[in-house]
């Protein structure tokens, strides 16, 4: 069975189009990677195997590049520094949380640092990042409690704590 980077093609274009999405103003990824090349580039020095064709071809670092958060890395999978937003304006305003576990094997945090320092909000955003010690590829009770935290100020309240508690009195 021939393999089939649909799914693959189709996450990244949704997730692209959901960057730019105005009304979208809230993002939390857990145990994520916004750089997947870097992420790419980890398992296969893990395993191995160069993150170069044939065994992950052009078009598919093409594809990646084009709808990536950030890019770290080159198509030789070699880092080249802090990331590079993909593109400057995406986040900017947007409201980011950040959850990892330091002792994730998957998704190590060394990995996805640089793209997450990459990700910029601009000065109208919020980037907050949280490191859970001891967590790996999990939800911790810690990071529920920050993500409630970080969902009620964003979404809930928006900011306007000031207002709400003018109207509580």
């Amino acid at each position: 069975m021939p393999l089939s980077l649909e799914p693959l093609t189709r996450e990244l274009v949704d997730s692209r189009e959901k960057k730019k999405e105005p009304r979208i103003r809230i993002g939390i990824p857990i145990c994520g990677c916004p750089d997947y090349l870097a992420l790419l580039g980890h398992h296969a020095k893990r395993v191995g195997i160069p993150c170069a064709p044939p065994y992950f071809p052009s078009s598919l670092h093409a594809l990646i590049r084009a709808h990536a958060a950030t890019t770290t890395t080159t198509t030789a999978g070699r880092p080249v520094g802090r990331g590079v937003p993909a593109s400057a304006s995406v986040y900017s305003g947007k409201r980011l949380l950040v959850l990892s576990g330091a002792d994730d094997s998957i998704v190590p945090w060394e990995v996805a640092r640089g793209g997450v320092e990459a990700l910029n909000v601009g000065r109208t955003g919020r980037k907050e990042v949280v490191l859970v010690r001891g967590a790996k590829h999990e939800l911790t009770e810690e990071m529920s409690e920050v993500l409630f935290r970080f969902f009620w100020e964003e979404a809930l309240v928006g900011g306007r704590t000031a207002v709400v508690l003018r109207c509580a009195l």
